[in-house]
């Protein structure tokens, strides 16, 4: 039987794996982009390794690492100009 225990037990679990994984493309990303690392950090503090795994509306069901990972960077940094500008995405 599936409890209400086991299943925010679960979903504290897999927040934690996306934290991590956050924190780890932000490490990446000081490596291989160290311009896009500081706008996060910038922006974001020390949220920047959830937002990368964040899927928000205006990444049509997608987040900042999936974009990234396909290339998309001009659209990762568009919307971090936006967002700093107070403009919605």
């Amino acid at each position: 039987m599936v409890t209400l225990q086991s299943l925010a037990r679960q979903a504290a679990e897999l927040d934690a794996l996306y934290r991590d994984l956050g924190a780890k493309a932000l490490d990446a990303l000081r490596q291989s982009d160290p311009e896009l690392a500081r706008e996060l950090d910038d922006m974001w503090d020390e949220n920047a390794p959830r937002w990368l795994t964040e899927k928000p509306l205006g990444f049509g069901g997608r987040s900042a690492l999936e974009l990234l990972a396909n290339d998309e960077r001009d659209r990762v940094m568009r919307a971090l100009l936006q967002l700093k500008c107070g403009i919605s995405t």
